[in-house]
């Protein structure tokens, strides 16, 4: 015997996903929460269709970032070597700032976690930067930054749904 949702009575069910019982109001209830839950479904699938190419970028650069943060946390800052803690607020600092090497926005060398204090406060401390990425990646991971920085790699709105996925799975498996 189970318990009826809607009205409470006990019922025999026909099947152990069975939730309501049979009688009529009981049956118009579930009807229209079924509709309901269709109608949230369909709604979330069709947002997801009128998405532009730019709100798709803005959620990739979100969820990069917390990638970012992810994967740097106990490390210390590229900039000034500040522990990276979770207690501790830091940002996903570019070397090339996105806005103006928008092809290096995505590039797991060129954005690294950095404090507030040299991200914002110090416009990034640069010179500092350099020197933890060559210490970090080497000189010649510097170099080929270097030469992408002008380079141009304009990503399709598909491509960029792809990377979602892809850094969604590597902070999926980072916070296991």
């Amino acid at each position: 015997m189970k318990k009826c949702r809607n009205c409470s009575e006990l019922f025999n069910p026909f099947n152990s996903l069975q939730k309501y019982c049979l009688k009529k109001e009981c049956v118009q209830t579930w009807v229209s929460d079924q509709k309901e839950k269709d109608w949230k479904k369909k709604k979330v699938m069709v947002r997801q269709q009128i998405k532009t190419t730019r709100d798709h970028l803005k959620e990739l650069q979100k969820i990069f970032n917390q990638w970012v943060r992810l994967r740097d946390c106990g490390k210390t800052c590229i900039s000034c070597n500040t522990l990276l803690t979770k207690e501790l607020k830091y940002d996903a600092g570019h070397f090339f700032p996105r806005g103006s090497y928008p092809n290096l926005s995505f590039d797991p060398v060129n954005t690294n976690g950095q404090c507030v204090a040299c991200n914002r406060d110090r416009h990034g401390n640069l010179h500092e930067y350099r020197n933890g990425l060559i210490q970090r990646y080497g000189l010649i991971e510097l170099e080929r930054l270097e030469r992408l920085k002008n380079g141009s790699n304009k990503l399709t709105k598909d491509e960029i749904i792809e990377l979602k996925l892809f850094y969604k799975d590597l902070i999926r498996k980072l916070q296991e």
